[in-house]
């Protein structure tokens, strides 16, 4: 398959403009694999991607395909980074053709509160939102708890004080899974198909077809979408 269709995000005088393009495996940007994608979601990568079956879509990508500046620079864009499914071809040669490839209710914690303290409630906590939830969980958490910080999309700030540190001895966790070594990746991941796999998975999906991405994408900025999103391509 030499072709495949992409949502490409393409300058304008007033912005930018998101459209379906029909693209070839030579327009690809430069990179060591190539995979056949069975999933993905649609942030940047090097990575070379064919093949789509189907894709997922989370506020990252939103920001992408809605031409952010701190995330999109070059220009045509088919947002895209995480994928999964199965290796066409790697000119490393550390893998190998058909290798399969591996790539949560926030309300209650959506609103700041104003006190330097909350009740101890989680001895640890993953926040995929940011600013006012993460802050309200690091207030939340019990005497030396741990919350990990991955996520942007309630904003980038951090108005939090010192008492959750000074008091409860907290720990604020940073997450750089893009420079994380493979092998650790993969025990995460190991972890994530087995003992971590979450029953409700598929109640927290929601799947559309590539042409539906554009209004997901302004849904989404606007605050109006909830779990996942899967994306159809083939």
């Amino acid at each position: 398959m030499q072709s495949f269709t992409a949502l490409r995000v393409h300058p304008t005088g007033a912005g930018v403009e998101r459209r379906l393009d029909t693209c070839q495996l030579a327009d690809l940007p430069p990179g060591d694999v190539l995979i056949k994608v069975n999933y993905s979601s649609l942030n940047y990568s090097s990575l070379n991607y064919s093949s789509l079956n189907y894709s997922s879509l989370n506020y990252k990508d939103a920001l992408s395909a809605n031409g952010h500046t701190g995330i999109t620079r070059q220009y045509p864009h088919t947002p895209g980074i995480d994928a999964a499914g199965s290796v066409v071809s790697d000119s490393r040669g550390l893998l190998f053709e058909g290798d399969p490839v591996q790539v949560v209710d926030r309300e209650l914690f959506a609103t700041a509160s104003p006190k330097a303290l909350l009740p101890e409630q989680y001895e640890a906590a993953i926040d995929t939102v940011g600013q006012d939830t993460l802050v309200n969980l690091a207030k939340s958490l019990t005497l030396g708890g741990s919350v990990v910080a991955c996520g942007i999309a309630g904003g980038t700030g951090l108005p939090l004080d010192i008492y959750p540190f000074s008091m409860r001895g907290i720990n604020l966790l940073g997450i750089a899974s893009a420079a994380a070594p493979l092998q650790a990746r993969q025990r995460v991941l190991a972890q994530y198909a087995g003992l971590w796999r979450l029953p409700q998975l598929a109640s927290l999906c929601t799947e559309i077809s590539l042409a539906e991405v554009s209004a997901k994408v302004d849904a989404m900025l606007a605050g109006q979408t909830r779990g996942r999103t899967l994306v159809r391509v083939a």
